[in-house]
């Protein structure tokens, strides 16, 4: 009888796959969301879907106590982020995380009936959504998948984790909607780079 590999994981490794698993998930469904315009809920499915990425990357150096403070606010999630994974091409990505943490203020609908509300989805591509072209003065809310395509690639790539591993095992009528470049094995570094 040929001997086993017995792999037993740390309870940090489990949380922080459990995360990766989740997060993966919102985007697939996120970014189905955004090609059909089913909005608001792309922009609150974005959110929770990088919430959980950056939580994932974050819990392997902080407690769930630790994650918890930080709350659900992603510039503050993205700030610790940045700090534990210091990278300098993360900061080409701020003003996309600050876009899509305003999808928090709309998770409860007082905000919404108080306020109003005027979201835009744009798929794929450079120049604004065409929530700035629809008139008015309530609060503007943007998605623009191409931008959060890249946040994901950056957070999978800055925090080693292979992107293939949790994006492959979505099912294809998610994954079809993926940028090819996402489906591939993550660029690792190295400590030898």
């Amino acid at each position: 009888m040929g001997e086993g590999i017995i792999i037993i994981n740390s309870r940090k490794e489990c949380i922080s796959d459990a995360f990766f698993v989740l997060g993966s998930q919102y985007y697939a469904v996120a970014r189905h969301s955004a090609e059909e315009f089913v909005s608001p809920l792309a922009g609150t499915l974005y959110h929770h879907a990088i919430e959980m990425l950056l939580k994932g990357a974050l819990s392997r150096q902080m407690s769930i106590t630790e994650l918890r403070d930080l709350g659900h606010n992603l510039v503050n999630l993205w700030r610790a982020y940045k700090s534990e994974y210091p990278q300098s091409n993360l900061a080409q990505h701020d003003l996309v995380i600050e876009k899509i943490n305003r999808f928090e203020k709309i998770r409860y609908p007082d905000s919404i009936v108080n306020d109003g509300m005027r979201v835009g989805i744009k798929i794929g591509g450079q120049g604004p959504a065409l929530v700035n072209q629809i008139p008015g003065n309530a609060p503007k809310y943007e998605v623009n998948t191409e931008r959060i395509d890249n946040v994901i690639r950056a957070i999978f790539e800055s925090s080693n984790t292979r992107s293939d591993i949790y994006l492959g095992q979505i099912p294809e009528v998610y994954r079809k909607l993926f940028p090819e470049t996402l489906l591939l094995e993550s660029k690792m570094t190295t400590d030898t780079e």
